[in-house]
């Protein structure tokens, strides 16, 4: 019959001269356990426990710790047990159930806003209504009245348009005579006057005599009107003295060119 020994703790197979298990370090001396393989015509196996073990495995003590031993570290993520009494570590981290709960010894975060249950029988907002819906006969009207305004647009663009066209002309021969008046080009301002009005004035020294007591500075046309070949310039200006006056020009078309008819300077 073989005789094996094997670890009582573990059941590792032991050698004759081992004296402490290699698999986990259990004493062997006194706590083995006999394996017994009867023949093999018989196919069973018999294991034997010595009451010398038993006893032995029983009051066993592990030998204490050799010097400059350290107690591996704990694990990543290690919490220890709670124990009756356990009492977390003061500074550690706290956790909070949801809002609105309060577990025994809950205590709300420090500077966050009081929560107040809602009353019994809340039931949450209201429902939001949809918007109601634009009747198609409003867009209708909608597009009309904007057509209706880029109408009034175009056609006031066309007509200032057409108006300045046709009184610029006009409005170049009158600037032309108050700009020669204002130069003191007296001759200058006597050719752009119409033949009817240079047989009224008189000569060009006669008419330089009475432009001169009227003689303006500057000026600013407000009115502009042109009624087939006739044209009137209205607006105000400022004379050679300082004073103000009323200024009208008349202007008529003389073979294709605008002169100047009538001149009315009226201080104030």
């Amino acid at each position: 019959m073989d005789t094996t020994r094997t670890c009582s703790r573990c059941g590792n197979a032991l050698q004759p001269t081992d004296k402490f298990c290699k698999n986990c370090g259990q004493p062997v001396d006194s706590g083995a356990t006999q394996v017994m393989h009867p023949p093999m015509d018989s196919g069973a196996t018999q294991v034997m426990h010595p009451p010398e073990a038993e006893a032995a495995r029983a009051s066993y003590t592990p030998p204490p710790p050799g010097p400059g031993y350290q107690p591996p570290p704990p694990g990543p993520g290690y919490q220890p047990p709670p124990g009756p009494g356990y009492q977390p570590p003061p500074g550690g981290p706290q956790t909070y159930g949801p809002a609105g709960t309060s577990g025994p010894g809950y205590q709300p975060p420090p500077g966050g806003p009081a929560y107040t249950p809602p009353p019994a029988g809340y039931t949450g907002p209201p429902p939001v209504a949809a918007p109601a819906k634009r009747p198609r006969w409003l867009f209708a009207v909608l597009g009309c009245l904007g057509l209706l305004i880029i109408g009034c647009i175009a056609v006031f663009g066309v007509t200032f348009f057409a108006a300045n066209n046709l009184t610029q002309p006009m409005s170049t021969a009158g600037e032309s005579f108050m700009t020669a008046v204002r130069d003191g080009n007296y001759p200058q301002a006597y050719a752009l006057c119409t033949p009817a009005l240079q047989q009224e004035l008189g000569d060009i020294e006669e008419f330089t005599s009475t432009m001169q007591d009227n003689r303006p500075t500057k000026w600013n046309f407000t009115s502009r009107q042109v009624n087939n070949n006739t044209g009137q310039l209205d607006g105000t200006a400022t004379l050679q003295d300082g004073s103000a006056a009323d200024v009208r020009l008349v202007l008529d078309q003389v073979g294709g060119a605008w002169k100047v008819s009538g001149i009315n300077i009226q201080p104030k």
